[in-house]
């Protein structure tokens, strides 16, 4: 170490050399200063002369590395505590394999189902995927330098600042907002609260970014300030104020806080992006097993009901083949209570089926070969239901006009006669045996088909999810995941129910107007629309129809509009109207229409408004595969392009500042302690996330420097056995004294249980350490008495600096009414009674706050 000259840190910081002077404080942190002034080996330098058992690291699994790391580490403590007694580390040879290669393996292995911290997100970061710290594997340093602003003893220190977190910022969106999202495999347009009980459940989520499907890696709940945003074309999302819209900005795409956002900002959506429907209706779906989509949607008693057909022929094979009994064929599979008659009328109850089914191979491989019907019903289901333009078609027109007739059928109204015409084409095609009835003006209603089918009735409301009544149906699943032609036959069928053409003779302004109460609907359709490349415009109105009953109708409708001959020309290519007289029209419309030469109009904002104060937020942690924007945004609302949730400041900013592998690093530290620091100050944003580029980075490093862990203390017990034995102080964070309060700020989880678990853990080991603990305004009773208390009582031999330097910044000066209780500065009196309690409780807390 070369030393800064006395006056130059005695004019910057005098206390850094009259601390020394400190008995106390020497004492506690002898180790330390006797690193710092040469006078013994850092610790990572002893770990290095400390040979392993076994030399064949990379061939071993991880619970016989952590075996070996257990015996490396009592030969580690007997050569330190030589050391310690005056032993030069020089009388200790350099093992072909040290306990710093050990150590180096595991934390390598770690890093690929990552334990760092107590997220245990266990994201594969080795293979460049990004864990709850929005990191990979690469390491970014933001700054390197020499800082006079820490603790007297640790002045200067040479400090490396470090992207990433694994705590979290307090911006998200709305439980109630819809997104297109995958789940297992299947698009879908679901509320974010229904996504986020799928995601609990173990589903694989993924979310629609420009550039594609992209995971889900995590959500995380709380309770916020919602605000709407909505543009001038009636799209609408539902953000927290602090959360990243993307706009149109003159070079290019900028990014905005939605509080911040300006009526006439042009807002980024789904239609701008032309590319984007080939990521959905490019195949998909072609077939439905509806064996396992019934016994998997279906409730007990709904499965008691069904049974599959056709499967004797393929048990009756088998029995002869393997020349077994019924009896011992039925309990291969763990069937028990079975009746000879099942086989006889070759009629398997569904439970029982499914057991056959995932037993025997012979039963999968016929699937295609099987029926499904109901107790006491004649008609039949294929039990591998083909996507066909006749099913697509049915499902149009029931999602437009249908209704179930209890439990039993379908019933379809429309004053159409060609197009009920169609519906019994239809039906005879999926299903030919069902019984249909067209019936004209029965009782003075509305023409109808009714269809007496109880199967149709399950397979409508249960595995296509259409849903009940007007208000309540939505766009039902394969409508997302089949080809543009099945697409085609849907909303065809759709829109001849529910689809108007308008004319605007003056204007030669034409335009299609699809009307629906249901809200679900209405974001489904504008979905679909944008997928296409077609811009709409959405209206909610308030209708003073009067219904059959003579009562008024309480449903607002919805309006989705089409306008503008690029967006009609575009809509033809997904929907053609199956009746002739609107068929015409559109044709009519199309030839007659005025191309007039202006910009596409796009959304800008027309409003921003408060819609709710405590209401659940959910934020979307997504895998990108790059640093991009377009990696890092999806779709939710309307269609509206929105950020990934991630704070954007230095401190947790996971791409902020420059790459640097292990041997930079080295370098790095090793020039800032050759330009006079008193130890290697790892910071950040937080180091734990970058274990392992540090742990390697030793490895390419001789010089002695203390190494001091500068962290939040939210690490696992296997991060804290790695760098026990390399760290030779510790500079934790103990902010708050109760789980509450770390979620409210910091969105953390049993944070009381884990700092204080460190803590607790590395003083009983010896350790040396400078406790921070920061003191926040109106916190004086839940945080600071009981952590000062908790550190009294549990770690007396530590220092402890009780700092006065919080200031409201970032989200809470932007929303002073929703924290207020830290909106301000902690006044002079919550300070003193702080050093009061610390006095109190003997804590040696003076030399260092």
């Amino acid at each position: 170490m070369v030393d800064l000259d006395s006056f130059y840190i005695y004019a910057y910081r005098p206390d850094a050399l009259s601390i020394w002077s400190n008995r106390e404080v020497r004492e506690r942190l002898s180790w330390y200063y006797q690193v710092m002034k040469n006078e013994k080996p850092a610790k990572y330098l002893i770990a290095k002369r400390v040979p392993v058992a076994d030399s064949r690291l990379s061939s071993m699994d991880l619970d016989s590395l952590w075996d070996l790391h257990r015996e490396a580490r009592r030969e580690f403590e007997r050569i330190r505590e030589e050391v310690r007694r005056g032993a030069s580390l020089e009388e200790y040879p350099r093992p072909e394999v040290s306990f710093l290669d050990l150590k180096a393996e595991i934390v390598g292995r770690m890093l690929r189902s990552c334990n760092f911290c107590e997220r245990r997100c266990g994201v594969d970061r080795a293979a460049g995927k990004r864990g709850f710290c929005g990191l990979n594997s690469e390491t970014r340093v933001a700054s390197a330098f020499l800082h006079m602003g820490e603790e007297a003893p640790l002045v200067p220190s040479g400090t490396i600042f470090f992207s990433g977190c694994s705590f979290k910022c307090v911006y998200c969106i709305d439980e109630d907002e819809y997104i297109l999202a995958k789940v297992d495999g299947l698009a879908n347009v679901l509320r974010l609260k229904d996504v986020y009980s799928l995601f609990n459940r173990g589903a694989v989520i993924e979310v629609l970014t420009p550039n594609g499907w992209r995971r889900v890696s995590d959500i995380i709940s709380r309770r916020g300030e919602v605000y709407e945003i909505e543009t001038s074309r009636g799209k609408k999302v539902r953000l927290t104020s602090e959360h990243i819209v993307i706009c149109h900005g003159p070079e290019g795409f900028r990014e905005v806080q939605a509080g911040e956002l300006k009526e006439g900002d042009r807002l980024v959506t789904m239609a701008d992006n032309g590319g984007i429907g080939q990521y959905v209706n490019n195949g998909g779906v072609k077939e439905i097993n509806l064996v396992e989509e019934f016994y998997r949607r279906l409730d007990d008693g709904l499965i008691a009901k069904i049974r599959v057909k056709g499967v004797k022929p393929v048990i009756e094979k088998v029995l002869k083949r393997d020349n077994i009994s019924l009896k011992e064929f039925m309990e291969r599979a763990g069937v028990r209570n079975y009746k000879h008659w099942m086989l006889h009328y070759d009629s398997i109850p569904l439970e029982i089926f499914m057991k056959l089914y995932s037993y025997y191979g012979d039963i999968r491989e016929n699937i295609d070969k099987y029926y499904i019907s109901m107790k006491g019903v004649k008609y039949r289901l294929p039990a591998v239901l083909k996507v066909s333009a006749p099913l697509m078609r049915l499902l149009g027109y029931f999602v437009a006009d249908g209704s179930y007739s209890g439990s039993h059928g379908l019933v379809l109204t429309n004053s159409n006669p060609d197009l009920l015409k169609d519906v019994i084409k239809c039906v005879k095609s999926v299903i030919p045996s069902v019984n249909s009835r067209l019936l004209y003006e029965y009782r003075g209603k509305t023409p109808q088909v009714v269809l007496s089918s109880k199967l149709l009735y399950l397979l409508f409301k249960y595995v296509f999810e259409v849903g009940d009544k007007a208000y309540g149906k939505q766009i039902p699943w394969i409508a997302y995941n089949t080809d543009v032609g099945l697409l085609r036959e849907f909303l065809s069928a759709y829109a001849s129910g529910n689809g108007t053409i308008t004319i605007n003779e003056g204007k030669k302004d034409y335009y299609v107007r699809f009307v629906t109460t249901s809200e679900k609907i209405r974001y489904g359709l504008v979905y679909l629309l944008q997928l296409h490349g077609i811009q709409c415009r959405v209206k909610r109105v308030r209708v003073d129809n009067k219904l059959p009953t003579g009562h008024k109708s309480i449903r607002d409708q919805f309006w989705i509009e089409v306008e503008g001959i690029h967006n009609l020309s575009k809509l033809t290519n997904i929907l053609d109207f199956v009746d002739r007289k609107r068929r015409s029209r559109l044709i009519e419309a199309l030839n007659n229409a005025v191309k007039v030469k202006r910009n596409v109009k796009g959304d800008y904002v027309k409003s921003i408004r408060k819609v709710g104060s405590n209401k659940r937020v959910f934020d979307i942690v997504i895998d990108g595969k790059d640093e991009s924007l377009e990696e890092h945004t999806f779709y939710a609302g309307d269609g509206i392009l929105i950020h990934n949730c991630q704070n954007w400041d230095i401190s947790s900013d996971p791409f902020s500042g420059a790459p640097v592998n292990a041997k930079q690093l080295a370098l790095i530290a090793t020039d800032l302690r050759k330009r006079g620091a008193r130890n290697i100050n790892y910071v950040g944003g937080n180091p734990d996330q970058h274990l392992h580029t540090i742990v390697e980075s030793l490895k390419y490093m001789d010089i002695n420097v203390p190494l001091l862990w500068n962290s939040n203390f939210y690490f696992t017990m296997e991060t804290l056995e790695i760098l026990v034995d390399l760290i030779d102080i510790w500079l934790p964070d103990f902010k708050y004294g109760n789980d509450e309060c770390a979620f409210k700020y910091s969105r953390v989880r049993r944070y009381f249980e884990v700092v204080s678990r460190n803590h607790k853990v590395l003083h009983d080991r010896g350790e040396e350490m400078i406790i921070r603990h920061l003191v926040l305004p109106g916190h004086l009773e839940c945080c600071t008495k009981p952590v000062l208390r908790w550190i009294a009582e549990n770690v007396p031999r530590a220092l402890v600096n009780v700092m006065d330097q919080y200031r409201p910044e970032f989200r809470v000066l932007k929303e002073p009414e929703r924290f207020k209780e830290i909106a301000r500065r902690p006044t002079r009196s919550e300070i003193l009674e702080a050093y009061e309690e610390a006095e109190r409780l003997g804590l040696l807390y003076k030399p260092i706050s």
